[in-house]
């Protein structure tokens, strides 16, 4: 390959369409053989779709991030305690209390857990707390459910989809809309419905179909500092 191909690496990565079992196998690469901790590359994304929203949104609107218990969520949280640091209006929304949470969501939740922080971390028969914060919210961002999740949404969280896609607040998915098959395209019963999806590392095969553009609106596909090394491998196969 030559070097000035080499300079360009991310720009062939970014390209590629990788379905979520790829994915997955590129994340255990860079943290079992590359030493790269997973709070790495959270934190990684969550800096990337930061600065992706800031440079489109430049007053500051009042923001909602909604958050399931996995790293999709923990992306979430993650992004919510970077837009407060920028003073964003942001309130963050996580179905679980710290316990029932992912390992790296958990940490994330744990960095902004403060009475003040504008987290909420709800049982299921506090979901509907939620709800008025929603239906006032100016933007919207969606890291419910990630890649990995099959099948329909389940209540109550499609009374967060529901609501969300029934105010006029801007809306954008991470890595997925929730209720979206990444794989497949195939929607829910109930899916968000988006004007930006920020994904991450590679393209995922619905995301390809032109068909099913409308379900992604604008795809910006982000880096999360997966090594120069693998990423050369990648580009290679």
């Amino acid at each position: 390959m030559s070097r000035s191909l080499d300079r360009n690496l991310w720009e062939i990565l970014r390209r590629k369409v990788l379905p979520t079992t790829a994915i997955r196998e590129i994340d255990r690469r860079a943290i079992e053989d590359y030493s790269m901790n997973s709070l790495v590359l959270m934190e990684n994304a969550a800096v990337n779709c930061v600065q992706w929203i800031r440079s489109r949104y430049l007053t500051r609107p009042k923001t909602v991030v909604l958050c399931g218990r996995g790293n999709n969520g923990g992306d979430g949280i993650a992004i919510a305690r970077h837009l407060r640091s920028y003073g964003w209006p942001c309130d963050c929304f996580v179905m679980g209390k710290i316990e029932d949470l992912s390992p790296d969501a958990r940490s994330n939740a744990s960095i902004l857990a403060r009475p003040e922080s504008g987290l909420h971390l709800l049982e299921p028969a506090e979901y509907g707390n939620a709800l008025p914060l929603i239906a006032s919210a100016e933007l919207i961002v969606d890291a419910m459910l990630g890649t990995g999740a099959q099948g329909d949404p389940r209540p109550p969280m499609a009374s967060w989809i529901d609501a969300a896609n029934n105010c006029s607040a801007s809306k954008i998915a991470i890595d997925i809309p929730s209720g979206v098959n990444a794989d497949t395209g195939q929607v829910g019963a109930s899916y968000f419905t988006t004007q930006a999806t920020l994904t991450f590392v590679a393209l995922k095969p619905a995301m390809a179909l032109p068909a099913l553009a409308t379900l992604f609106g604008d795809i910006e596909v982000l880096p999360i500092g997966i090594p120069e090394k693998l990423i050369l491998e990648l580009t290679r196969e």
